[in-house]
């Protein structure tokens, strides 16, 4: 019994590390689609180099949560964790391109907001996935809390990154 809460809490820290990851990832990618619903908003005369240094700030994030990924073991979880990151780090991989679209006006605010909505909804699952391995219910319920209250923050982002365009 002690033996299988020890292997627990190992679970728990792996997965822990991922989750703050994620949610840093999170809140760079949020910042940047804001930034970026402003400058196309603003025809390019708002966040120009707001935009540029968020990008920096994306990409660092986006490389630490890679590195994390490529040292994670993941034969005790399940292959739908994997397969998430998998399609996530597809999705990472055309930001440039996307940024280079926005740079040169040539996609709309929604298609833009979108593409960053399908990211973070991905990573949202990824951390989700926590509650689901954790056997503790206590912990399981604070992690599906954590859960809701990035969510709550991502309906707030939202909206910020809407009235950005429009004003």
């Amino acid at each position: 019994e002690k033996r299988e809460i020890v292997n627990q809490m190992n679970l728990l820290q792996t997965l822990s590390e991922l989750a703050v990851k994620s949610s840093s990832l999170i809140h760079e990618l949020q910042k940047e689609r804001g930034m970026s619903a402003g400058f196309i908003g603003s025809q390019g005369t708002a966040f120009a180099q707001e935009l540029q240094v968020q990008r920096i700030h994306t990409d660092n994030a986006i490389k630490e949560l890679d590195a994390l990924v490529k040292n994670f073991n993941f034969k005790p979880f399940r292959h739908e964790m994997k397969e998430t990151l998998e399609i996530i780090f597809t999705e990472l991989n055309n930001i440039e391109s996307r940024r280079n679209l926005i740079d040169d006006f040539n996609v709309s605010v929604e298609k833009q907001i979108q593409y960053y909505i399908t990211i973070i909804n991905s990573l949202f699952i990824g951390i989700n996935y926590l509650s689901k391995v954790i056997t503790n219910a206590e912990l399981s319920n604070q992690v599906v809390t954590y859960v809701n209250l990035l969510q709550a923050k991502e309906k707030e982002g939202l909206e910020r990154a809407t009235l950005n365009n429009a004003f």
